[in-house]
């Protein structure tokens, strides 16, 4: 009852806001032509071809103190009972309707900055839960990377902060506050119109966050069902055996570091320099690893890396997936089956297209 009550007032404040607003460019708008008029009759003679026009200008000019010095009153009338008016009533009229504008630009601003607009971007990326400004700043970072748009608009939900934080709002990053548990915070950022939602652990230290974030990834799921929605839905989840739950909410990806920095350290140790290896593997920058989805049904593995060897783009496979198994490297006679999907580590995303093309949809060694 109460959160209605705030939103009523709010409205009510908006919609006053606006009123003025247009109230003082009517103001503004009948004075000069009142002015302007009130000009013409006053300085119109058979000797000078002023309009109306011309009148309409004068009285514009003079009210915005910028005074060309084109038109001037002449007579006593023109300069004591239009001239004078037009100075002092249009100087605080302008000056009004600029503080105005200004208010109007200054306050949508802050309520930018305050998570309290209405996002109305399409095919955006929206990220529920805030890790804090470093981390989602890198985030942003590597999903426009990933995606090859620089630009790519991306919206963060949260309701651990009250303002947008500078590394953000750099990056161009528009912010809703809320708790992205809500449907109604969801809607205002756009969720029902976005290509992909993120739901991350706020706190990466505390494994609690993961019923959070459950909670969340529900509400999402309810939401796309019910409203017949298109976004891919992908997860943190800080606890591997926490999977199975979030797979009830038909989460599309759960991505769980557990267990890998442990797995990367003892590697290292045996193997120096791997870390650099598996970061710049991770990251969107130089080589990356990316899956296909192939028609090459019948083509042995050893067929699809000579292909990839005499190409133009230096290209390595893998693995192949079905199913949801992975079998990573897999031996030179083993025979490509139909929904498979090739795993490749290459420079860019649409260099197996041109592989594909070369090897066909035939069988052979």
């Amino acid at each position: 009852m109460f959160q209605v009550l705030l939103r009523m007032l709010r409205n009510r404040r908006r919609r006053k806001r606006r009123g003025a607003l247009v109230r003082v460019l009517a103001v503004a708008l009948g004075l000069n032509l009142l002015f302007g008029t009130m000009f013409w009759l006053a300085e119109r003679s058979p000797d000078n071809e002023l309009g109306w026009g011309d009148s309409i200008w004068w009285a514009m000019v003079t009210m915005t103190t910028v005074g060309y010095g084109d038109f001037f009153p002449k007579s006593v009338v023109g300069r004591f009972l239009v001239g004078y008016p037009a100075m002092v009533i249009g100087v605080g009229v302008m000056g009004y309707l600029a503080a105005t504008v200004a208010d109007r630009v200054l306050t949508r601003a802050s309520r930018r900055r305050r998570g309290l607009l209405r996002v109305t971007e399409s095919g955006h990326i929206v990220i529920c839960g805030y890790p804090g400004e470093a981390r989602t700043a890198h985030l942003v970072k590597e999903v426009r990377a990933a995606l090859d748009q620089p630009d790519a608009a991306v919206t963060l939900v949260t309701d651990h902060i009250n303002e947008l934080p500078p590394a953000l709002e750099r990056a161009n990053v528009e912010f809703v506050r809320g708790d992205p548990i809500r449907v109604d915070v969801l809607k205002r950022a756009g969720v029902e119109r976005a290509s992909g939602v993120f739901v991350l652990a706020s706190d990466p230290t505390n494994p609690v966050c993961d019923k959070v974030t459950f909670a969340v990834c529900a509400v999402l799921d309810d939401l796309r069902r019910e409203e017949k929605l298109k976004f891919r839905l992908v997860a943190e989840v800080l606890e591997g055996h926490a999977r199975s739950m979030f797979k009830s909410a038909h989460v599309d990806s759960i991505v769980a570091p557990e267990g890998i920095n442990d797995a990367l350290l003892a590697q290292e140790f045996v193997h120096p320099g791997l870390h650099d290896i598996f970061q710049e593997l991770i990251t969107a920058e130089g080589a990356e690893f990316y899956i296909y989805p192939t028609s090459l049904e019948g083509v042995t593995v050893s067929k699809l890396q000579r292909a990839m060897l005499d190409g133009k783009a230096d290209m390595q496979l893998i693995g192949l997936i079905e199913d949801g198994r992975h079998r990573l490297n897999p031996p030179a006679d083993f025979l490509i089956r139909k929904g498979m999907r090739v795993v490749v580590m290459a420079n860019n995303y649409g260099d197996f297209a041109a592989v594909e093309r070369a090897v066909g949809g035939g069988n052979g060694a």
